[in-house]
């Protein structure tokens, strides 16, 4: 069997066959991301690594060449906090189109450094749920075309609207949850100025921020997997 494998050893199975790849990650890349911000809204910072390869568990062992993989990327790679995602599975996923790539809401969900190493997007969870609503409900409206289905088309808007209204207003509470892990990361520098090690941690992840909230005045380069797609056309 073979499967994504998360340094935590969260583990889920995939095939290669239609959108079976992208589907499966993006299960395990809302879980990860979802676990990121509740812990980082109690002041812990995760690192970690996502890969994959064949897996084998039951009550007793676990043989694993993703699991292998993963833990190399947390304990070698992943140095600051963040979530590395292995560069077999950004060549995987880059094999797909980009509208494919776009209805499951990873164009901004994945992150390139200036080393270019891929992460996990910690934040804007809620606005790649809109992207991946807005997706779902598009394609729905496409196969409902005909004038049997108007009156379905109509109750699938209405209750579209809704939906992406109550996304919203969920997503206006993860601003608060931000600002308080910001916050955190401010009083976690104060606290370590005298340990250069950690300090460049934390500094690496205000950085990041920065940039993600569009400030300008971030001092470190990064940019998203959608800007993959803008350099290709």
């Amino acid at each position: 069997c073979v499967k994504f494998t998360l340094a935590m050893s969260k583990a889920i199975p995939y095939f290669d066959n239609e959108n079976d790849f992208l589907s499966n990650f993006n299960i395990l890349s809302i879980y990860v991301r979802g676990l990121q911000m509740i812990m980082m809204s109690k002041g812990f910072f995760m690192r970690g690594g996502i890969s994959i390869g064949s897996y084998y568990a039951d009550n007793n062992i676990i043989f694993s060449k993703g699991l292998i993989n993963a833990y190399k990327l947390e304990s070698e790679k992943a140095i600051y906090p963040r979530i590395l995602v292995d560069k077999v599975i950004i060549e995987k996923i880059l094999n797909y189109s980009e509208s494919q790539i776009d209805y499951f809401g990873l164009k901004q969900a994945i992150i390139f450094d200036w080393e270019n190493q891929a992460f996990l997007n910690p934040i804007g969870l809620i606005n790649s749920s809109i992207q991946q609503f807005n997706s779902i409900m598009s394609e729905v409206e496409q196969d409902n075309e005909d004038q049997f289905s108007t009156l379905l088309n109509s109750l699938t808007k209405t209750i579209g609207k809704l939906t992406t209204d109550l996304l919203e207003t969920v997503s206006a509470k993860e601003k608060e949850t931000l600002n308080l892990i910001k916050g955190y990361i401010n009083q976690y520098l104060i606290d370590n100025q005298n340990n250069e090690r950690i300090y460049s941690k934390y500094l690496w992840l205000g950085e990041l921020l920065k940039w993600l909230e569009n400030e300008g005045t971030e001092k470190l380069k990064f940019h998203f997997l959608s800007e993959y797609f803008e350099t290709t056309k």
